[in-house]
């Protein structure tokens, strides 16, 4: 019963909001939520106002939602472009009508969805969102990340519980995470963020200079992702990213378990995960590729055609991986020449399937960070000519996923790749 009073409050806080519009308009907006919420914050409010906003332009326009999970080891929970109607010439109530009926129906899964793993990685969570909006749209149309999170991360490289709220210097940290290859790209993308250092019970509360401190790191790492600031709300924002929605105050219950920041904390040094360090102490792992002849997919589909024979092949990267256990790695999916979007979804549910049976193996889940990458990455051998010829021999090699140490020359590679917007 409490649901569906949320649910119809919601319903006609849209109603007055979608009033007057005809919906359909030329320009989409693409939206990526980074939420979800987790132990240590309260729960979102259904009402919030920037979020209600957001998702209402993203259904109105008929452009996507996708869904990210703020966990230790976050995951794309929700992913889906919304259909224009087959039927023209709709009338504005009727274009409302459907737009409410999947605000509600995104909403809904928001409300009840639960992270599956323990503490924060909201970093991760970033470089996620970032990918999961590489390609979106066209000129005119809209690239909106939206971070509905406390920013408390609990996992390296962006650890709060070792001192970084304090730390003297967020240009230092800014460029240990660049070296490190860990600043997501959000060229084109606006951002905003929602409840940034909002806390709840075991949590301590943050104090004014923590949370300041909390939002000044943030918005450096955000600047140099090249998002762009939020200029159509009507309203300020803090830092230029920060709204200033309030949470329910009602604090989330039966989450996994997330460990504690102590506020006031200093002694934050990069230690062995500086630059410097990691070129002296680590050397990068080598380059896995697993293709065809070793991992091969049914056709269209991330499933093993031999399980047995992959993972036999899977198991010889786990070994290494276990080897090298200071090593982060990029498991990167790639595909032959296709639909854009389909290959986009197809090399990341791949790699996601070999990230599966690395897990499985015993390598730690947060140690690997997964890109689908279609068919437009750096290692791409061309398999259609100009007139349409198909040359299969070349298309077998560009299905194929990749284990790149995060330290390597093909990391750094793909990075200035993904920078250039090839």
């Amino acid at each position: 019963m409490k649901k569906t009073v949320i649910i119809f409050s919601m319903v006609i806080m849209l109603t007055v909001i979608l009033t007057g519009c005809g919906g359909g308009g030329s320009d989409k907006t693409y939206l990526t939520v980074v939420g979800v919420g987790h132990e240590c914050e309260n729960k979102i409010s259904v009402n919030s106002p920037t979020f209600v906003k957001m998702l209402n332009d993203a259904c109105t326009s008929f452009g996507s939602v996708c869904i990210i999970g703020v966990e230790g080891s976050p995951k794309v929970l929700f992913e889906a472009d919304i259909p224009e109607p087959t039927t023209s010439g709709l009338s504005s109530s009727k274009l409302k009508s459907i737009a409410e009926g999947r605000v509600e129906e995104i909403m809904n899964f928001y409300q009840t969805a639960v992270p599956k793993t323990g503490e924060v990685n909201t970093l991760r969570a970033l470089q996620l969102g970032a990918q999961s909006l590489r390609g979106k749209g066209e000129k005119n149309d809209t690239r909106v990340l939206l971070i509905q999170d406390s920013g408390l991360s609990t996992v390296e490289p962006l650890d709060f519980r070792n001192g970084l709220l304090r730390a003297k210097s967020v240009d230092e940290i800014v460029e240990g995470l660049r070296k490190l290859g860990e600043i997501p790209d959000l060229t084109g993308v606006t951002v905003v963020w929602c409840f940034c250092g909002d806390t709840a019970a075991p949590q301590k509360d943050l104090t004014e200079q923590d949370k300041k401190a909390l939002k000044m790191l943030w918005k450096g790492i955000l600047e140099a992702a090249g998002a762009e600031k939020p200029t159509d709300f009507g309203t300020a924002f803090d830092e230029g990213y920060f709204a200033s929605d309030f949470s329910s105050g009602i604090p989330n219950t039966g989450m996994p378990k997330v460990s504690l920041v102590e506020p006031g904390k200093t002694g934050f040094s990069f230690s062995k995960k500086s630059s410097e360090d990691i070129a002296i102490e680590i050397e990068p792992m080598e380059t896995a590729v697993l293709d065809e002849t070793q991992v091969r997919f049914v056709g269209d589909r991330a499933v093993f055609v031999d399980e047995q024979a992959a993972k036999s092949s899977i198991r010889t990267v786990a070994d290494n991986l276990i080897a090298h256990g200071d090593s982060q790695v990029y498991i990167i999916g790639t595909t032959a020449t296709g639909d854009r979007d389909f290959c986009a979804k197809l090399s990341t549910d791949r790699a996601e399937a070999v990230k599966k049976v690395l897990v499985e193996m015993g390598v730690a889940e947060e140690r690997m960070i997964v890109y689908g990458l279609g068919y437009w990455d750096p290692w791409h051998v061309k398999d259609v000519d100009s007139k349409g010829t198909w040359y299969e021999e070349n298309a077998s090699q560009n299905r194929k996923v990749m284990v790149v140490d995060v330290n390597s020359e093909e990391a750094e590679l793909l990075r200035s790749y993904s920078v250039k917007g090839e």
